[in-house]
């Protein structure tokens, strides 16, 4: 999930820091802070990759959300592990264990990008393509590419 959030905002100068809320901390001092917290199952054990269990396309919600409060984006962002796994099982199918948690991982991370860009270009718009537009499906969360769409980069505002 890191280096899927790291590839993705690579070409936008953002530089990214990652720690765990539960980590020591010897003096650490950070300009801007982004809490995610991820809720369900964040790993593919258990899923089942049965078609009719899973239903359509769009089915079950929002994969994360990032907090907005009096118009302000908040640098609070959750992830949903239960619907992004639910999300990507069908095109799963017949995948080694290891592949299923590595294709949950880049799956995670293009989400959360799409949050962080709520987050960094302070906005609660979306983009018309690419990792700004205003929904995913399972094939975007596990095509070869996702990236940033012409223009997106500009509005990341913080550096």
């Amino acid at each position: 999930m890191k280096h899927e959030v790291e590839s993705i905002f690579r070409s936008s100068g953002i530089n990214l820091s990652w720690r765990a809320l539960d980590a020591p901390r010897l003096n650490e001092v950070y300009s801007d802070l982004v809490v995610v917290k991820f809720h369900g199952k964040c790993n593919m054990d258990g899923i089942q990759l049965l078609f009719s269990e899973l239903g359509p396309e769009n089915e079950g919600g929002v994969l994360g959300s990032t907090k907005v409060s009096d118009g302000q984006v908040l640098p609070f962002s959750e992830l949903e592990c239960d619907r992004i796994r639910r999300s990507i099982a069908p095109l799963t199918i017949g995948n080694a264990p290891a592949e299923l948690e590595a294709v949950l991982g880049h799956s995670m991370g293009r989400v959360l990008a799409h949050e962080l860009f709520h987050i960094f270009a302070n906005t609660g718009t979306h983009g018309h393509n690419g990792v700004a537009k205003s929904a995913h499906g399972r094939r975007d969360l596990v095509a070869d590419r996702f990236e940033f769409a012409p223009g997106d980069t500009g509005r990341l505002g913080r550096h």
